[in-house]
């Protein structure tokens, strides 16, 4: 399931459904070469894909080092912290376990690396491999609390027994709800 989203609405139709199992939401306008690294070599320009503490729980995905995110990175007022990718990982850190608790300088600002992905991963949407993924926080994206522009897009995986007609319907109710409650700035949503 997907719908594009302001990430202060994500965080209430998260708190909200029951029909749905989880819920996550991932940036949705990023470009290669968008994160410059610094400060551990050679400056370099990454690929990162801003991803909600949900998301991997979401997808099953399970570190190949380290862990995903957790509680703590799901306040959107938290440090930055990072997944990096398998073959990014490899190439940049030499397979350097060490990484993990760590920070790295991403566009100026520090962000520890807490794990690092299975080889082969993908996440399916847009770019094919991304170098990392950054926790949702101000460090990475700054507005997270502006409703005014969808930036985030929203995955969700059914709850057991209920059927996509009916997660579409408590869909429906909860986005009537929010533009009841923020007009301005979801009409239509």
């Amino acid at each position: 399931s997907a719908q594009t989203v302001q990430v202060a609405n994500l965080v209430e139709f998260r708190e909200q459904s029951r029909s749905l199992e989880g819920v996550a939401g991932f940036f949705q306008f990023y470009a290669p070469g968008d994160i410059r690294l610094t400060g551990s070599g050679e400056p370099e320009r990454l690929t990162g894909v801003p991803v909600t503490q949900t998301f991997f729980p979401l997808l099953g995905v399970r570190p190949y080092v380290g862990r995903v995110f957790d509680e703590s990175e799901s306040r959107f007022n938290a440090p930055g912290t990072a997944m990096l990718d398998y073959r990014f990982w490899q190439r940049r850190f030499a397979g350097d376990r060490d990484i993990v608790g760590r920070s790295i300088i991403l566009d100026g600002k520090p962000v520890r690396v807490i794990g690092v992905l299975p080889a082969g991963f993908r996440h399916g949407v847009g770019i094919d491999r991304p170098d990392a993924y950054v926790a949702i926080s101000p460090v990475v994206s700054s507005g997270l609390d502006d409703r005014r522009t969808p930036r985030f897009d929203l995955r969700g995986r059914l709850a057991p027994g209920v059927t996509r007609y009916q997660a579409s319907a408590a869909f429906t109710s909860a986005a009537t709800a929010l533009e009841r409650a923020y007009p301005a700035h979801n009409a239509g949503f």
